[in-house]
């Protein structure tokens, strides 16, 4: 409503500028009258203009839309709160390391084998061990990986002989499966260490590879567990002897991971969402006034939760304020009926966007309040919580599931409609004008034409400044018989008729007002710079709660001219 009422205000305001126009421009059937005579007549201000006009032109920040009555409200919106996956699983680089020994397969048979038979006969002992990693998640949440399908990911793999012995080796990642559903394996022969260790390394892209991580290396069910089996072999050879510092070094890091699908657990732990905040142009120009004098009816802030996590979760703002630092108090929290904190969110059976949408109104919280609280902006943060009923179990219950492009977003949508009732509301502007057209003029009459289509009275004042804000006069003077309202001059509603249960104009009412103004006002108008305009504005029957709706074909048309004698000199 700031520029349903601003168009009030603006129209007289000379929105369109002070300058001089030809007749053809102005229409001067509306100025000239017979027994007027003009000996010179001099268009100040012609402005015609809609709500709308003025809603594009002073508020950048909201945009202007239709109703489906055909009333007009603007719309702020935000879509700035957003979280997804890179913030809720982080895994770092994994490094694991092994040695195996004869003697953990022998029970230290081999721990210093002679070199000749009976013992050492040239033959080939077969071994199996397993080991595992501990998969570490550095995002603080608790996750826990059942599998994960891998966008990217290095093995970097590599095998040390201390043995003088040849070996034959084989690393089986088990739960590590291709696209084609083969599991990875690595083979080895690695020769003897004669007289130095022989080392073997080899790199694995793991790029679209399916990793298990839920058991151990003894295939017990386990949380973020990575379990390897090395089957190897050595080949005796008659005459070498081996000692017990003799061994197999396993070492090996899985690098730059990064998931396309993820099945598991994302934890319980409050996931906090960015802060930020909705600039409201809406009360930009608006003086201080009391709750009763300005009623905005059916003013609503929307919000949408978009979420793309298959996962039960809860939404809670942790701060949700209306922001006016020239108020005190400047902070005023919104009202938030309990059953939305939290608010439940609506998440997808595996794929796909789910939206949860929920509304403040007037009914369920504090917007009147809000509004009267000339608010400037909307400051929010907000958090999510995964699981709120606590980590889905393993006993074929659902379990979380989300994929790289997963994500959480918050928009918030703030309609103001351009319907309600004003009681003496005041609002005021000020803009830059030049006067030029004024000098070297005498005493004359000042003709105000005007067309009121919107439905409210306007309480009209302009004031003359220079360029340091000096006051050179104002436009309609105590003395003027048209100022015994006591502030300025009344341009009537619009006439109205009832739609459903509010008021809409219905034509519009036409005011023509002629004021004296003698040489001395005109040479301090000529000094204009700006004009401060101010407007008290009611609407009908405010008193008894009745509201009005302002639509697109409300328009205010208002000519002012100046009818004067030039001064020769």
């Amino acid at each position: 409503m700031k520029n349903l009422f601003k168009t009030t205000l603006l129209f007289a305001t000379i929105a369109c500028g002070f300058y001089a126009c030809t007749e053809d421009y102005f229409e001067f059937e509306k100025i000239k009258v017979d027994d007027w005579n003009p000996s010179f007549a001099v268009p100040l201000i012609s402005s015609n203009l809609s709500l709308a006009d003025i809603v594009v032109r002073q508020d950048t920040n909201g945009d202007i839309f239709t109703t489906a009555n055909g009333g007009l409200e603007i719309v702020y919106r935000s879509s700035v709160l957003s979280s997804d996956t890179s913030t809720v699983i982080n895994i770092p680089t994994e490094n694991f390391a092994d040695t195996f020994t004869v003697s953990q397969a022998t029970n230290g048979l081999l721990d210093s084998m002679p070199p000749r038979p009976p013992f050492n006969n040239g033959q080939r002992l077969n071994f199996n061990a397993s080991t595992q990693k501990k998969i570490i998640d550095n995002s603080r949440f608790g996750i826990i990986v059942d599998s994960m399908t891998l966008k990217t990911g290095t093995l970097a793999f590599t095998l040390e002989n201390s043995f003088p012995y040849e070996l034959t080796i084989t690393a089986k990642f088990r739960t590590f499966t291709d696209s084609l559903g083969d599991t990875l394996v690595l083979n080895y022969v690695i020769p003897a260490a004669r007289p130095n260790t022989q080392v073997r390394s080899q790199i694995v892209d793991l790029r679209g590879y399916q990793v298990n991580l839920s058991e151990d290396e003894d295939g017990n069910p386990a949380d973020n567990t990575l379990p390897i089996d090395l089957q190897y072999s050595i080949q005796l050879e008659s005459g070498v002897a081996s000692n017990r510092d003799d061994k197999l070094t396993m070492t090996g890091a899985i690098t730059n991971i990064d998931f396309k699908e993820f099945y598991g657990s994302l934890g319980s732990t409050p996931l906090p969402l960015e802060s930020d905040s909705i600039a409201i142009d809406f009360f930009k120009n608006f003086q201080e006034f009391a709750k009763e004098d300005l009623f905005i009816s059916n003013p609503t802030l929307r919000l949408t939760a978009k979420n793309s996590f298959s996962c039960p979760m809860n939404f809670e703002f942790t701060k949700l304020n209306a922001v006016n630092p020239n108020r005190n108090p400047s902070v005023i929290p919104f009202d938030i009926p309990i059953e939305l904190q939290p608010l439940t969110i609506n998440f997808p059976d595996k794929y796909g966007l789910v939206e949860t949408v929920f509304e403040l109104n007037n009914v369920n919280s504090n917007l009147d309040t809000i509004l009267s609280h000339l608010t400037k902006s909307i400051a929010f943060d907000s958090e999510a919580l995964f699981n709120p009923n606590g980590e889905p179990p393993r006993n074929g219950q659902r379990r979380n599931f989300m994929t790289d492009t997963s994500d959480l977003g918050l928009d918030l949508e703030f309609r103001i409609p351009f319907e309600g009732r004003a009681n003496g509301f005041f609002i005021e502007d000020t803009i830059n004008v030049t006067l030029k057209q004024v000098n070297d003029l005498t005493n004359g009459t000042l003709r105000i034409y005007a067309e009121n289509g919107f439905p409210m009275d306007v309480d009209l004042q302009l004031t003359f400044l220079d360029s340091f804000n000096v006051e050179l006069g104002k436009l309609i003077l105590p003395s003027n018989p048209i100022y015994s309202n006591g502030y300025g001059m009344i341009l009537p509603s619009a006439p109205t008729k009832l739609v459903g249960r509010d008021l809409e104009a219905d034509g519009f009412t036409v005011n023509i007002t002629d004021t004296k103004i003698n040489e001395e006002r005109l040479t301090n108008i000529s000094k204009t710079r700006k004009v401060a305009l101010s407007a008290k504005l009611s609407t009908e029957d405010a008193g008894n709660g009745t509201n009005v709706v302002f639509n697109s074909a409300n328009r205010l048309n208002i000519i002012i001219s100046l009818n004067s004698i030039v001064s020769i000199k």
